[in-house]
């Protein structure tokens, strides 16, 4: 599968934890669905390994733990969407290698802490930022309104700002 570049497993019913060598092999990805299935356990920092992906999908499944600091990799991610998982702690600081993603949802999880300022960085590419029901609480970032001009859909609510 080393030409594989799309691969879409959504809604397929796949369930368990997703082997330990899946992506090896698979540099060339640039899309991968894996929504909607009854998939468990952490996502794999094999997932970081994929650089030329530039759409993730893993929503409304049952992953845990937090989100892998191998996302940093992901330089070309245009499409990252991880809600409703059981993801927990705070939003990793790596999401500020995300420079080039348009569209973020990481709403339903078990986040805790504040918005952070790793979106700082995507303020020329973000226009699709959803944290809604992720347990965030805190200030909301003056940044938002001063330094995100693309921005179109910010959805906060749900959280104790």
């Amino acid at each position: 599968m080393v030409s594989l570049q799309h691969l879409d497993l959504s809604d397929t019913k796949l369930e368990g934890l997703i082997p330990e060598t899946f992506g090896n092999n698979m540099n060339s990805l640039s899309y991968l669905d894996l929504s909607f299935g009854h998939l468990i356990g952490p996502i794999l920092n094999s997932l970081g390994n994929m650089t030329h992906l530039t759409h993730l999908n893993l929503c409304y499944n049952d992953f845990t733990g937090s989100t892998p600091e191998s996302f940093a990799k992901l330089e070309t991610l245009t499409y990252l969407d991880l809600q409703y998982n059981d993801f927990m702690g705070s939003i990793p600081k790596s999401f500020a290698n995300l420079e080039s993603c348009t569209y973020l949802d990481l709403s339903g999880n078990k986040l805790n802490g504040s918005i952070p300022m790793v979106f700082a960085n995507m303020t020329s590419t973000l226009t699709y930022l959803a944290l809604r029901n992720s347990g965030l609480e805190g200030h909301i970032p003056k940044s938002f309104g001063e330094k995100m001009s693309v921005l179109a859909v910010l959805d906060l609510s749900q959280n104790s700002l």
